[in-house]
């Protein structure tokens, strides 16, 4: 196959810059980059290495056009690639609202996107994955294959939006991926905590989303501050930030008091 000229590389940039509705403020960063920076045409996610924001954001968009061919490939709707492509732009977004400039960072995770390990599928996200801990006791060795369950940030979280994704996810990975053959779905989340019981109505949307799943393990975790408050969120500037919500209110007082909050690990078959 012939390789892609590098006007050609860059007019494909373009359009996935598009398509991913880049907010307009960070235009004329993306056109700086685009001059400045010559793009590899033939390397793929898998062999790309995390570089600066710049290239980082310039790569991600090009390996859009491969993905979009490789979904076509499978026979998989494009509006699962364009839900699941979501979350590109809202990581792009957070890195460039930190950052000052368009940046993107930290690709382990948009990576799982763009290799086709991750989609988007309805209310929530599914990875094929391999088990990190040893449970024997839910016969899961270290290594078995997993379904994880990954939150995107939306308005809601209903318990019966997340059963549709759940029914979406088996059908759509016995349809398109039969041979990952995974024994449960897992979740490693914030939302997982079981101290948020204390803190939240029984009938609240995270208390039903928990309860669809086992807990076997906790381990103490700072991600409650960083989604509640935002990134850079700690114990000891904790006192600076404001309350939006009762649940901030009440994670701050416990957390100011001493109190620590968890990320917990659940299964569900």
């Amino acid at each position: 196959m012939r390789e892609r000229s590098q006007s050609e590389v860059k007019e494909i940039i373009r359009k996935w810059y598009k398509v991913l509705k880049i907010p307009e403020q960070y235009g004329g960063d993306f056109q700086a980059y685009l001059e400045n920076t010559t793009i590899l045409p033939h390397i793929t996610p898998e062999e790309y290495e995390e570089a600066g924001g710049e290239e980082n954001i310039l790569y991600c968009l090009y390996f859009c056009e491969r993905l979009q061919e490789r979904y076509l490939e499978k026979g998989i709707d494009l509006k699962i690639l364009y839900d699941t492509l979501q979350e590109l732009f809202l990581w792009t977004r957070s890195c460039s609202r930190r950052k000052g400039k368009l940046w993107l960072e930290n690709l382990w995770w948009v990576k799982l996107h763009l290799t086709m390990k991750l989609f988007r599928l309805g209310r929530l996200n599914f990875c094929m994955g391999l088990e990190h801990n040893h449970l024997p006791q839910w016969e899961l060795p270290m290594g078995t294959p997993i379904m994880e369950v990954h939150i995107p940030r939306a308005d809601s979280l209903t318990r019966e939006d997340c059963k549709k994704s759940f029914a979406q996810a088996r059908t759509f990975f016995a349809t398109y991926f039969p041979e990952f053959q995974y024994r449960y779905f897992t979740c490693h989340s914030w939302l997982l905590d079981s101290k948020l019981k204390e803190l939240l109505p029984q009938d609240s949307n995270i208390i039903k989303f928990q309860e669809m799943f086992r807990l076997v393990s906790e381990t103490e975790s700072q991600e409650t501050l960083h989604y509640v408050f935002g990134a850079g969120t700690t114990r000891e500037n904790l006192s600076e930030k404001e309350c939006s919500t009762s649940l901030a209110s009440k994670v701050k007082e416990r957390v100011l008091n001493g109190e620590t909050f968890h990320e917990s690990y659940g299964i569900l078959k």
